[in-house]
C-alpha cells in the first residue's frame, strides 16, 4: 500500500478507493497513436468514496487528494452501514488508486491486482464488452457498399446497455440493436442516439430477460440504416 496509512485494503475505517472490473475481459487498449484510450472491462472506479468513472463516463467531480506522509487533505473511509454517506460494502475487488496519479500507476497496479471476481453481495452489475464490426455483407440480403463501422457495446449482467459505434462512408439516418440471428432480420429493441457518425447507447437502455437470452445465443445485431438502404446498410452481430 505504498506505506500509506489505512489504504490498500477493504475494511471499516479504511479509505474507499476501489476499481470494479471483470477479470475475464479487462484489457488495456492504449497505443502510441491513442495513448489515453480507455481500458475495456472496467465497470466502475471509486475515488475517496465517490464514483469517478462508470460505464465509459468520467465524472466531472474530482475526489482524489494528494497524500503527504500518508496524511490526506480530505477523506472518505469505509463504514459498516450502507446508510452511511459514501459507504460501500465489503467483498468488492479493489486496488489502491489515487486519481491524480491514475495515469502513472494504472498499468502496473492493474497488472498486479487483477484476479477473479468472486460473489458480489453488493448487487453491482457486471457483463461483457462486445467488439462489433459492421459491413454491408452482413445485411439480409447483402448490401454492396464501401461503408463500414466498429465500436464496443457493453451488456451488463442485469441487461444494462452502454457503449458506442462509429461509422465510415455512410450517411446514416438511424442505428439500433435488433433481435435476430445471423442471416435473419428482426425488430428493433434498443435505439441508439446519433451524434455525427457515432451512435451512442441512451441512458437507461436495458435488455429484458428474453432479450438477454437472445444475446447469449448470439441472436442480437447492430444495424445502421441510411436513406439509400432504409432496411440497413451495414450490420454486425453481437457475439
Amino acid at each position: 500500500n505504498f506505506k500509506l496509512e489505512d489504504r490498500g485494503e477493504i475494511r471499516e475505517g479504511a479509505y474507499a478507493d476501489l476499481v470494479v472490473f471483470d477479470a475475464a475481459t479487462v484489457k488495456d487498449v492504449a497505443t502510441f497513436e491513442q495513448p489515453i484510450a480507455l481500458a475495456v472491462g472496467i465497470e466502475c472506479v471509486l475515488v475517496n468514496g465517490a464514483i469517478a468513472y462508470r460505464s465509459g463516463e468520467v465524472a466531472s467531480e474530482r475526489n482524489g487528494v494528494f497524500c503527504v506522509g500518508g496524511i490526506p487533505v480530505r477523506e472518505c473511509r469505509f463504514a459498516s452501514s450502507m446508510s452511511a454517506p459514501r459507504a460501500f460494502p465489503l467483498g468488492i475487488t479493489h486496488f489502491l488508486i489515487q486519481e491524480k496519479a491514475m495515469t502513472k500507476f494504472n498499468k502496473s497496479v492493474l497488472a498486479a491486482a487483477i484476479f477473479a471476481i468472486g460473489a458480489f453481495g453488493s448487487g453491482v452489475a457486471f457483463g461483457a464488452d462486445v467488439k462489433v464490426a459492421l459491413s454491408g455483407a452482413n445485411e439480409v440480403p447483402p448490401v454492396t457498399t464501401s461503408a463500414s463501422g466498429d465500436g464496443t457495446i457493453s451488456i451488463a449482467d442485469d441487461g444494462a446497455v452502454s457503449g458506442n459505434v462509429t461509422t465510415k462512408g455512410v450517411q446514416g439516418t438511424a442505428a439500433h440493436i435488433h433481435t435476430g440471428a445471423a442471416g435473419k432480420n428482426g425488430p428493433v429493441i434498443v435505439p441508439f442516439t446519433k451524434d455525427g457518425d457515432t451512435y451512442k447507447a441512451p441512458p437507461g437502455a436495458k435488455l429484458s430477460a428474453e432479450q438477454m437470452s437472445a444475446y447469449k445465443a448470439g441472436e442480437l445485431y447492430f444495424n445502421v440504416h441510411s436513406a439509400a438502404n432504409p432496411g440497413g446498410e451495414i450490420r454486425g452481430q453481437l457475439k
